[in-house]
């Protein structure tokens, strides 16, 4: 860890506080996150780098933090979430579980840190068949949000391009609003999203002929099946990441351009240990 990188979690920091009602300003902010390497304000950081280059970020420095904005501010937060803003992937697998006692089918629950460090909660459904070639890809929020606008001719130019004040008009909203209320007793199903490289139909005859490389053939481009609304939900609450549905064949291409770091594409039956039944 360096000064620059506490800079960038300060202003992750002032994000949390806002949707918490707690506005804070950018040095109020470089002197709270001081918490993390255990120093009282941003001259001590200042002081004393190696101090910051020792620690790590986890969850005993997280815990940490939110004591402190818990006495500056009266705000709790929940460490874990907090954690999870704070290095850009809050999304985890938490349970393999039957959603209704009188489904014997497994569901894996993903627990989804929001910008407010609350949590939303997700689910895949492992099903009879396919569940080998359906893949969970846990995706950066803004990477997998730049690929869907990267479409221009797709199904839903004008959705990709809105931002949170458009989003929350659209007509299905308050569903998904609805839905995630019901929390980890009812997760909401996961997204089911597509992931190609599109032919750039606009490339140039004379690109073609000399075979110039600075004007690629083919754009990334993410598509969706199914979820959209759910995926403007997570936006809106400002969700670093999280997990969407898609095919084998496109989940490393997903995973490379979109994925969240350090986090592998699983199948279904990866994790739910449900096979397929003509296994």
């Amino acid at each position: 860890m360096n000064v620059e990188q506490l800079k960038l979690l300060a202003q992750r920091l002032r994000g949390v506080l806002e949707r918490r009602n707690q506005p804070i300003g950018h040095s109020q902010s470089l002197d709270e996150i001081a918490a993390l390497p255990g120093l009282r304000n941003w001259p001590e950081v200042l002081a004393f780098p190696h101090r910051v280059a020792a620690f790590e970020l986890d969850i005993l420095v997280a815990e940490r933090l939110a004591s402190r904005l818990k006495e500056h501010h009266a705000v709790d937060l929940m460490p874990r979430a907090l954690l999870g803003v704070l290095v850009g992937n809050g999304t985890r697998q938490i349970a393999v579980q039957s959603i209704n006692p009188w489904d014997t089918r497994k569901s894996a629950v993903y627990e989804v840190a929001l910008e407010s460090c609350e949590f939303a909660y997700m689910r895949v459904d492992a099903s009879t068949c396919r569940n080998n070639e359906r893949v969970v890809v846990v995706v950066d929020a803004q990477r997998f949000l730049s690929h869907w606008r990267a479409d221009r001719n797709g199904h839903h130019v004008a959705e990709a391009n809105g931002n949170p004040s458009t989003w929350i008009h659209d007509y299905k909203f308050e569903f998904a609003v609805d839905g995630f209320a019901l929390g980890a007793a009812n997760p909401v199903p996961l997204a089911q999203v597509g992931f190609w490289l599109k032919p750039n139909v606009r490339r140039s005859k004379m690109s073609n002929l000399m075979g110039d490389a600075s004007e690629p053939s083919t754009t990334p481009v993410v598509a969706f099946t199914d979820g959209i609304t759910r995926t403007f939900w997570l936006l809106v609450q400002g969700a670093p990441s999280f997990p969407v549905e898609c095919s084998r064949s496109e989940a490393e291409l997903l995973s490379h351009w979109c994925g969240a770091s350090g986090v592998a594409p699983q199948s279904v039956a990866e994790i739910t240990g449900m096979t397929d039944d003509s296994d």
